[in-house]
């Protein structure tokens, strides 16, 4: 790789030395993967440090066909229709752009 090529993925570099995970996708592509280890760092290829996952509480009004999410148990009470069955706190993991783009985000 050429000066432009590390300088192009220099962050991203020193985070995977530090132990971050990596992913890449081809430049303008719509799909992020895991990237072997080490990376290949090729200059027409993006990478990028993979997200960490988020967090959040949530409250489940359940209803006997489907459950329906609110922020907060307040909200839920107040938007609940007439044949909610229970209303529960769940938690969410989840990592930035998971499951919408059919990589491995």
């Amino acid at each position: 790789m050429d000066r432009e090529g590390i300088k192009k993925h220099r962050a991203v570099f020193d985070a995977w030395l530090d132990g971050a995970k990596i992913q890449c996708r081809s430049e303008g592509g719509d799909f992020w993967w895991p990237t072997d280890d080490p990376p290949a760092w090729d200059y027409d290829t993006e990478y990028r440090v993979k997200p960490e996952p988020e967090t959040r509480e949530m409250w489940a009004n359940v209803y006997p066909e489907n459950i329906v999410l609110s922020r907060t148990q307040t909200y839920a009470n107040t938007v609940a229709g007439t044949h909610r069955i229970a209303c529960i706190p769940v938690t969410i993991t989840f990592a930035p752009g998971e499951g919408l783009d059919g990589g491995d985000s």
